[in-house]
């Protein structure tokens, strides 16, 4: 990713735009829970590069959406694709089932790990910058 100058959260933005369709840039963050500020710099990044676009929605002037383009539908599908491949060579000594087990399980640790009023779970969101975080798991958008 990095050699097309793109970190994580470009590639995330990107697949969901691809998944949910045009949002607008607060509610990418929401969504992503990404400190507003932090997506306007990616979406800035995105721009351009062409692979969004942002408009005002004309039914209410004052949101600005963001679009999926096509250069950045074909990036992603490029990025989705590498990543795959990734995965593939690096879970290639477990058998589906392995594959299968070990997806469970993590899930169930990141339930674990984010359950409401965990004492020692996860800090407040304003706290943790979002380099900071664990990725368990990437949703692999479809072409």
């Amino acid at each position: 990713m990095t050699d097309r100058g793109l970190r994580l959260w470009h590639v995330m933005i990107l697949a969901a735009l691809h998944d949910v369709g045009p949002h607008s840039k607060g509610e990418l963050a929401s969504r992503l829970d990404i400190n507003q500020s932090d997506v306007v710099k990616v979406v800035d990044d995105l721009l351009r590069a062409g692979q969004v676009d942002c408009a005002r929605d004309p039914a209410d002037r004052r949101r600005i959406e963001v679009t999926l383009t096509p250069e950045g539908r074909a990036a992603l599908a490029d990025i989705s694709a590498e990543l795959s491949a990734l995965d593939d060579d690096l879970l290639s000594p477990l058998t589906t089932t392995e594959r299968a087990q070990l997806a469970t399980l993590l899930r169930r640790l990141q339930l674990h790990i984010c359950r409401p009023g965990r004492e020692d779970g996860p800090p407040p969101r304003s706290t943790v910058r979002h380099r900071d975080r664990p990725k368990l798991f990437r949703t692999r958008p479809t072409a």
